[in-house]
């Protein structure tokens, strides 16, 4: 009997060896109010299709066998890099409630919540174009039923209302339409902006810096994921007349990758300046306001501003 046993065992394993490896469908489902009734509903659909529901937050070890079939969902676009993107669907509910569900999901605080959130939808933008999305804008229109993958169908949730930050939704709601066009401007409110503590004016309103002192950085931030390409920052700012005699410096991008001007306003009022950068790989962009040279006295105003994508990563717009 144990023999038999064990050739009927072999005779299975070989039988499943020579079976066609399925491959497991992957959605990424960025954070949103309305992530747990995502999560509900494409399990139901993978129940209606025969695969396995698994929620992944690392990639997942080699599959020994085909037997069952995959769908896999994770919110980290970077765990299905080295998919087919054709196995791949993207599904973007209410990107402006992000930091909220991030919050709530790793147990942070804005602003780190506010960064995290913009990594993983910034991930989820710059997957490849063959990679199909489902946006905020689409699924506005309410379908009783998608068709995710051939015969993979799912019924969306009903979408949810959910508390929200004003700046910070705002910042993030340039994924209502998936991936940023080049073209696309969304406004960066001084609110989303740090300051220099010994710098902010007691009482006043918020962006509203005393320069006198040492050279330093008086505005920085706010540290947002963007999808790689070539981006433009407009940013305003007002000096009264004291500070018209010292140069301040400008820098737009990343840490360590960066372009600067370095401007000396020549009489007091509002002005805007506009910089352009590219980078081509994801990361946290700032906007820096630096004084260059001890100031005697002096005021500054910081008035956030807008930022636009200019175009795309080289290799996205040679494809």
């Amino acid at each position: 009997m144990a023999e038999g046993g064990v050739v009927v065992a072999a005779a299975a394993r070989k039988d499943r060896e020579k079976r066609p490896m399925v491959k497991p469908l992957w959605v990424v489902l960025t954070p949103s109010v309305d992530h747990e009734g995502w999560l509900k509903a494409l399990a139901q659909t993978a129940d209606q299709s025969g695969r396995e529901f698994s929620q992944l937050w690392v990639k997942p070890e080699p599959r020994a066998t085909s037997l069952p079939p995959a769908l896999y969902v994770t919110h980290d676009a970077a765990v299905v890099e080295d998919a087919d993107p054709a196995d791949v669907v993207v599904i973007m509910p209410q990107p402006e409630t992000a930091a909220e569900k991030i919050a709530e999901l790793y147990d942070l605080y804005l602003p780190h919540s506010m960064y995290t959130a913009s990594m993983f939808l910034s991930k989820a933008a710059a997957l490849g174009t063959q990679t199909r999305m489902l946006t905020a804008h689409q699924l506005a229109r309410n379908p009783k039923q998608i068709e995710l993958f051939p015969g993979v169908i799912v019924e969306p949730p009903l979408p949810e209302r959910g508390q929200t930050r004003p700046a910070v939704s705002t910042a993030l709601s340039m994924y209502r339409l998936g991936r940023p066009q080049p073209g696309l401007t969304v406004s960066w409110s001084e609110r989303l902006f740090v300051y220099e503590p010994k710098s902010c004016v007691e009482g006043a309103q918020l962006g509203m810096l005393d320069i006198s002192g040492r050279p330093r950085t008086l505005v920085f931030g706010p540290f947002l994921a963007l999808p790689p390409g070539r981006w433009k920052a407009i940013m305003r700012f007002a000096i009264d007349e004291p500070a018209t005699q010292y140069p301040f410096r400008f820098d737009w991008g990343l840490a360590t990758d960066y372009v600067e001007e370095t401007v000396t306003p020549v009489e007091p009022g509002v002005y805007e300046i506009e910089l352009e950068h590219a980078v081509e790989e994801l990361g946290y962009w700032q906007f820096r306001v630096v004084l260059s040279q001890g100031a005697f006295d002096g005021k500054l105003m910081f008035q956030g501003g807008t930022v636009m994508r200019v175009e795309e990563a080289v290799q996205q717009a040679a494809a």
